[in-house]
């Protein structure tokens, strides 16, 4: 009996193919050796079966009892991260995308063409800027920035009115971007603002105005000035 043999014995004995009986016995062996032998084989077999193994399935099993505890929010986890990260096209299958793709890229190129065309000024605004002052043009480019401003901010608020009343209303909200003109009734604003300290702003364009008459190049100073406080009067 070598350490090799021996450790052969014990490993197969795990799958139940060498049993006590095959201990080797010789005339010249004492008796309480096989029973010591049966004794430390039998502890053997039990640590390694009974409880190394049972408890290997045990691990397992917890392991796998957490996993399905939690697979609900991993999977709901993944669907929100795979929804975040989803961009909306609205690209033609794979045999198809070929002859769409460039369709579509066609289609904007030439509107990319057509709005620079029509942003070209025209020869008669290009005459009437050379006549302006530069002080002119810039009263001028300010007072058109204004009205731009004032008029996307009417349809903001126009929008979310109609969103907001019509029974569609959760949908068009995806839609319309909620912006801090359309947060707070700013005309409510501006009456109250202009109850307390309107009798002040009266006097300060009265004060203006008679500037601008003394001085005539500063009547688009003054038209600046006046759309300023109002801009002031809904901020």
């Amino acid at each position: 009996m070598n350490p090799i043999y021996a450790g052969e014995l014990l490993f197969f004995a795990i799958f139940g193919q060498t049993t006590h009986e095959e201990l080797k016995t010789e005339l010249t062996q004492a008796k309480w050796t096989t029973a010591l032998f049966k004794i430390t084989f039998g502890i053997y077999m039990l640590v390694s079966v009974v409880v190394l193994i049972n408890l290997l399935i045990a691990m397992m099993s917890d392991t796998y009892q957490r996993i399905q505890a939690q697979s609900d929010i991993e999977w709901k986890y993944g669907l929100s991260k795979l929804v975040r990260n989803m961009h909306r096209t609205t690209t033609a299958p794979s045999p198809l995308n070929l002859l769409s793709t460039w369709i579509t890229y066609f289609v904007k190129l030439c509107k990319k063409r057509l709005t620079k065309k029509k942003e070209r000024p025209s020869l008669i605004h290009l005459m009437g800027a050379t006549r302006m002052s530069p002080r002119s043009r810039m009263g001028a480019k300010w007072l058109s920035k204004i009205k731009k401003t004032s008029q996307v901010g009417h349809k903001d608020s126009v929008a979310l009115s109609v969103a907001h009343l019509s029974p569609l209303g959760s949908q068009l909200s995806f839609r319309n971007t909620v912006k801090i003109d359309n947060v707070v009734d700013w005309e409510v604003v501006r009456r109250k603002y202009r109850d307390l300290y309107g009798e002040k702003i009266e006097e300060k364009l009265i004060e203006e105005n008679k500037e601008s008459v003394d001085n005539p190049l500063a009547i688009l100073e003054g038209s600046s000035d006046i759309e300023k406080s109002r801009l002031g009067l809904g901020a």
